[in-house]
Order: C-alpha cells, then structure tokens, then sequence
C-alpha cells in the first residue's frame, strides 16, 4: 500500500480555502470597474445591483461595509429544518449536503452576521444537524465487522471525512475504499479508493513495460537475424573475390 494515499485527501485549512473560493451573491453599494483574478473576472460593480463573486471577496467587501451578502438559500431556516428532519427520518443515511456547507457556514456567521434573518436560529439548526450527523457517522462505524473489506458512505462533507480520516485508517490498516457522491471540487477525488487506481497503474504499467520489453527482445532477434545474413553475405563475397584472384592468378 502507498504511504501517500493518507495524504490524499484535504486538510481543515485546505478545506476552508477551497470553501472561500465558493461564489456567492453580494448586493454592492459602491462603483469599481471589472476586476481580472486568477479565478476570472468580476465586475463591473454597480450600487444595488446583485454580483456574484467569491466569498473571500464578499467578506472583504462586507468588512469594508461596501456590500451586503446575500445568504445562500440553503441557509434559510426553512430550508435547515427540512434537512434537520430529514437527517432524523433515515438512520442510516446522510443527506446530501453542499460539500464545504460547514465551512461556508462558519466564514458567513463570523462575517456577515447582520444579514442572516435570525441568526441565532440559523446557528442552532446548524449545530443540531451537525451533530446528529457526527452521531449517525459514529454509529455508522461501529457496525463495521472484522470481515468488511471497505466501507461505503454517502454525502460526506469535506470536513467530515477528514476527521474521520484518521479512525479509518486504523480500522482498515491493509485496505480501505470510501464512496462518496458529493462532488467536492476537484480535491474531493482525492478519496481513498485512489489506492485501487494506483493499484491499476501499476498494473498497466507493469503490462506495458513487459509489451515493451518483448518488443525489444523482438527487435534484437530481428537484428540478431540480420547480422548473421549480413555476415554470411559477406564471406559468401569474400570467397567470390579469392577465387576470382585464383583464377586470375592462374
């Protein structure tokens, strides 16, 4: 098993700069031409007219009190309760949350606490659904039996497979596979069943240098060949010559 794999998936600091990438809506209240970033480009900002851009941006700008966040809509407490229920409804599920819901969530309440409709509601269904999740995941793992070869989870959160990251490599010490359906940028395929890929590549790698290795036994059989025609041509003239000078001599 490669030592690296463990190093394949996101760290918390990681985590939360992939989660200040995440581009939310802001109302601006000031004018500034298009701005070029190595994300792209926004712009240009006008009063009162809704913008999408980072959030790092947007906490930026709100800290500067030059714009209003517009609080994602799965923010909404409406929209927690249903997920708060549907968490307490299936047992043995996760629901599919945004992959940094977590880390988003923490970057708008530290920042932009104002424009939540009640926060502190917002704050208590986030709690609440994160720790029944933390439940569910530890009961999750204490099912597991000794035969189980790999372990499948759905709709892990970022942030709740790196902290579970640890405890399963313990558990699967030889090997350990994770699914998850949450698309979690271009980082979250660094999952755990990375190692059968590498697995994989060895594999055709080890194909591939035997295909190469019997081309080119081939080749030097094919000149080995060649020379000893050559070789043979060449005494075949060489005798040609000695008895063409014996005759001449003659």
């Amino acid at each position: 098993m490669s030592s690296s794999m463990w190093r394949d998936t996101i760290n918390a600091s990681e985590s939360d700069y992939i989660a200040e990438n995440y581009l939310i809506e802001i109302i601006p209240s000031f004018h500034s031409e298009k701005i070029s970033l190595v994300s792209g480009d926004y712009g240009p900002f006008k009063p009162n007219k809704i913008i999408k851009i980072p959030l790092w941006l947007a906490v930026k700008y709100r800290n500067n009190n030059q714009c209003k966040i517009i609080i994602p809509s799965i923010y909404e407490n409406s929209y927690l309760n249903g997920v708060l229920e549907s968490e307490k409804e299936n047992k043995n599920s996760l629901f599919d949350l945004p992959p940094n819901f977590f880390e988003i969530s923490n970057i708008l309440f530290n920042n932009a606490e104002d424009d939540f409709e009640d926060i502190k509601k917002t704050r208590c269904f986030v709690a609440d659904i994160k720790t029944l999740r933390q439940n569910k995941i530890n009961n999750m793992l204490k099912n597991i039996k000794n035969e189980d070869l790999y372990l499948k989870l759905n709709g892990l959160t970022s942030i709740e497979l790196e902290q579970i990251r640890p405890l399963l490599k313990n558990i699967f010490p030889f090997r350990l596979q994770i699914k998850n359906n949450v698309n979690i940028d271009f980082t979250h395929y660094l999952l755990f069943n990375k190692m059968n890929e590498e697995e994989n590549n060895e594999e055709e790698n080890a194909e591939d240098n035997n295909k190469i290795n019997n081309d080119n036994d081939d080749e030097k059989e094919e000149i080995s060949e060649n020379k000893i025609e050559d070789e043979k041509g060449d005494k075949s003239e060489d005798n040609k010559d000695d008895e063409n000078s014996r005759s001449e001599e003659r």
